[in-house]
């Protein structure tokens, strides 16, 4: 549990990566997992994470969405069916993942609740832990400005 998780000593950095924070719904768990891990990086070291951000997530809502994967046997199908709820900056979405093998098809569904970030919300978030932020990104290009088009964001903050 990223809240509460004790590695036992402290480290130059810390990696919040493949959404971590996101699945921190409640602001007490974000809060929680991010001082947590200020507990655990030594003064000006570092942290790093990524997130689903807040302004391209609201700019191009997420949609039904089919993706179909051709297999030795037949094709593998993942649906996705999201809803937003905006006022508590969450996005659910339902999967389901089938499979036609010469069994048979297999079905399988798992729903994932992930929260989206707004800037400010993160600089808070980050300077209330002990966290000096120093970057917020498009996922992948450190360098650049996330903007209504950027759905993942890569966060780089100071330990202070």
């Amino acid at each position: 549990d990223v809240r509460t998780v004790d590695p036992g000593r402290p480290f130059d950095a810390a990696l919040l990566m493949f959404a971590v924070l996101s699945y921190q719904h409640e602001n007490e768990d974000v809060r929680a997992s991010l001082c947590n891990a200020r507990r655990h990086v030594r003064a000006g070291g570092l942290l790093v994470l990524d997130a689903w951000y807040g302004p391209g997530v609201l700019a191009d809502p997420p949609r039904e969405r089919t993706k179909v994967v051709p297999a030795d046997g037949g094709d593998i199908v993942r649906r996705a069916w999201p809803s937003l709820d905006v006022r508590r900056h969450l996005c659910s979405v339902r999967y389901e993942l089938s499979e036609t093998t010469s069994e048979g098809e297999r079905v399988s569904q798992e729903t994932h609740v992930v929260r989206f970030f707004f800037p400010r919300e993160l600089d808070l978030y980050l300077g209330l832990c002990g966290f000096e932020p120093l970057t917020l990104a498009p996922f992948g290009a450190l360098d650049g400005e996330p903007d209504e088009r950027t759905w993942t964001v890569m966060g780089v903050a100071r330990a202070v």
